[in-house]
């Protein structure tokens, strides 16, 4: 990894109002904050006493719509907080196309209330020699090739996996996990267990507080509080003061949760349920949907908490008869996660 600024000259744009320039269709390309149309939102007559931003450029918004990067082909004008990045070295559409989403994956650090003016520069992303292979493969598409499961979530979708999933390596990966016959839902078979404790399915543990100050980027995922982005807020460097969870299910304050496969940390508003027992990510996704449906219990007067709800939470599972005794039926829960269309439920 290496900063943006080892890269690219990173500079602010000529910051012209839109409103005091005159429209022409005719005209120079004026690109804004805004995350459509490759940020374009007009086009405008150009004036001779104004040097536009250089053509073959990256375009980044650092308020507005923060974090929005596009490749600008032809030169342009840009309004307040437009930054464009020359590349330092040549660089082909397709290497500064990979740039723009490795820009766009630090979007969630930011918000209106927190621009990227002082720190676009210093944000990192991979250097030239670690772009992955697939950016420089060529494909031609035929449009009616394209499989159902990318089409499900829309146009802007089925673009990105196009772009960034490999198509056979996805469908050889896939089919090995689904299984095609859908499995329906049978509450009849369905009984409560014990989430928590000597008698439950989970041991669980809490996070640890670290304010906002403390915290120093790096590449470990910080769960808080929310339901966007599975909870991370940010990533950290490593901090040997704080607990760190692997393979675990999350129950934020509000009754949020997530599932997380790799290692990561969390604050103290988080309750983190370890299997105490082999289940696979399967049967921890099918749960942590079920513990979805039961956040409506929890708001800002009644919040979840470690000692007062979980150690005594009973769930509502399908269950089998193992030897006389009802136990959840892991199985079950795979079976049925599986059968789940890759990109929506059927």
């Amino acid at each position: 990894m290496i900063r943006l600024d080892q890269l690219f000259d990173v500079n602010y744009g000529v910051n012209l109002d839109l409103s005091k320039l005159t429209k022409d269709d005719n005209g120079i390309n004026y690109v804004g904050r805004s995350k459509k149309n490759n940020g374009i939102t007009a086009k405008v007559l150009k004036e001779e006493s104004i040097l536009p931003n250089p053509a073959n450029t990256i375009s980044v918004s650092a308020g507005g719509s923060v974090m929005e990067a596009f490749v600008q082909e032809e030169e342009y004008y840009s309004g307040r907080d437009l930054y464009y990045l020359k590349p330092k070295i040549k660089m082909s559409i397709d290497e500064m196309q990979y740039y723009c989403m490795c820009i766009r994956a630090n979007q969630f650090k930011y918000s209106f209330g927190r621009q990227a003016n002082m720190t676009l520069a210093s944000i990192m992303v991979p250097n030239i020699d670690e772009i992955p292979a697939w950016v420089y493969k060529k494909r031609d598409i035929n449009v009616n090739s394209i499989p159902d499961y990318f089409l499900d979530e829309g146009y802007d979708q089925a673009c990105w996996y196009l772009d960034h999933v490999d198509q056979v390596s996805f469908e050889n990966e896939y089919s090995k996990s689904v299984i095609t016959e859908k499995v329906e839902l049978d509450y009849s078979k369905w009984r409560y267990f014990k989430l928590c404790g000597a008698e439950g399915i989970f041991n669980v543990d809490h996070g640890t507080r670290l304010k906002s100050v403390d915290r120093i980027d790096g590449d470990i995922p910080l769960v808080t509080a929310g339901k966007i982005n599975q909870g991370v807020a940010t990533y950290i460097q490593e901090n040997q003061k704080m607990k760190i969870f692997e393979k675990c299910i999350t129950i934020d304050m509000f009754g949020n949760s997530f599932y997380h496969p790799e290692k990561f940390y969390c604050d103290d508003n988080i309750v983190t349920l370890m299997p105490k027992k082999y289940i696979n990510e399967y049967c921890c996704q099918f749960i942590s949907i079920v513990l979805n449906n039961e956040k409506y219990r929890y708001s800002f007067g009644r919040q979840y908490r470690k000692t007062k709800y979980s150690d005594n939470q009973m769930i509502f599972l399908p269950s089998i008869c193992d030897n006389g005794e009802y136990v959840p039926d892991f199985k079950y829960m795979e079976n049925f996660i599986k059968s789940l269309s890759y990109s929506s439920a059927v």
